[in-house]
């Protein structure tokens, strides 16, 4: 049985007036976001910036630091996508950085290291300076 589907065509400015209206009129709710680099998505419930970090913050309690290669393969996104959602979960202090590759070292070994990311274990901590 062969099904007889339509395909329409729209211009891109239409697809963006449409953009706002999506979450009200698709199962499962498709939503848009923006990062700080400019990169637009739309994304489903379990891509939201809450449900990621949530998601991550426990992947990284069970298995320790782990690089964007790696999130990346087990989130099954792209490296590109991952970090600019790990950046953003950054900024919201719910994982820290550890660039070990700007780190000031000695011997000359030459040894390339990638970023790693860590769970924030000082969420809700306030530094009242030294005593």
């Amino acid at each position: 049985m062969i099904l007889n589907k339509q395909i329409a065509l729209i211009p891109p400015s239409t697809f963006l007036q449409v953009i706002p209206h999506l979450p009200t009129h698709t199962e499962p709710v498709i939503q848009h976001r923006a990062f700080a680099s400019g990169l637009n998505v739309l994304h489903t419930p379990p891509y939201t910036q809450a449900a990621f970090a949530a998601r991550i913050s426990g992947f990284l309690v069970l298995g320790g630091p782990k690089t964007t290669v790696e999130i990346a393969a087990e989130e099954n996104l792209t490296v590109g996508l991952v970090s600019e959602m790990m950046d953003a979960v950054e900024m919201d202090g719910t994982v820290c950085r550890d660039d070990s590759s700007a780190a000031i070292t000695g011997g000359g070994s030459g040894a390339i290291s990638e970023l790693r990311w860590w769970g924030n274990l000082f969420v809700g901590y306030i530094w009242d300076g030294p005593e």
